[in-house]
């Protein structure tokens, strides 16, 4: 059956899900995203903890299905952010 991958990266939280053509979610996993400030006002995150975030939770939400099923994968992220 074909499924959807979503990852939504948020400030504070990255999620991921699963979700089916029948518009069922399957599996939901999410994580802490470390923030940290260099100088006052400031906020960052580390592209390599959020990279190897989304490989941690996409394997988690595939358990136990067929990863050939998935026909789509959707990112959303706050703000006008761009990891490169």
């Amino acid at each position: 059956m074909a499924s959807v991958i979503a990852i939504d990266l948020g400030s504070t939280n990255l999620k991921v899900g699963l979700i089916n053509e029948q518009c069922q979610i399957l599996s939901v996993r999410s994580a802490a995203v470390t923030t940290f400030s260099r100088e006052p006002g400031s906020a960052e995150h580390d592209p390599k903890e959020i990279t190897n975030l989304i490989i941690q939770l996409v394997k988690e939400v595939l358990t136990g299905q067929n990863a050939e099923d998935i026909r789509y994968i959707i990112s959303s992220t706050y703000h006008f952010g761009l990891m490169m």
